[in-house]
């Protein structure tokens, strides 16, 4: 929708127009910034971020006395449990940071 309204500053006035754009589909938005991830954390994120459950997933962490570690991610919403390595953590992370306020999903970091 174009709209047109008149602006006065300072002893000049214009007109000017705004344009009303909607937001963009979530799911649109959500495919756009997957590309780039692996296919076992695009598939988490999925989960996480649309669906019923729509939520930020938790990470559980269990390691050995000799530093290995298995990292999960796990749905508050539906409980299902994702197993990552350290690799893919890493990339939740990084997505969550830059995506998930905006989409309001992704892991607890």
């Amino acid at each position: 929708m174009m709209t047109s309204y008149d602006l006065a500053v300072e002893g000049r006035s214009s007109t000017a127009q705004t344009l009303e754009v909607r937001m963009s589909e979530h799911n649109s938005t959500l495919s756009t910034n997957l590309q780039s991830l692996s296919a076992s954390v695009q598939t988490i994120v999925q989960h996480l971020c649309e669906g019923d459950c729509h939520t930020f997933g938790s990470v559980l962490q269990w390691c050995e006395t000799r530093g290995d570690c298995v990292y999960a991610v796990r749905c508050p919403g539906c409980a299902t449990q994702f197993i990552v390595d350290e690799e893919e953590l890493a990339e939740l992370e990084r997505w969550t940071e830059v995506n998930g306020g905006a989409l309001v999903c992704g892991v607890q970091v």
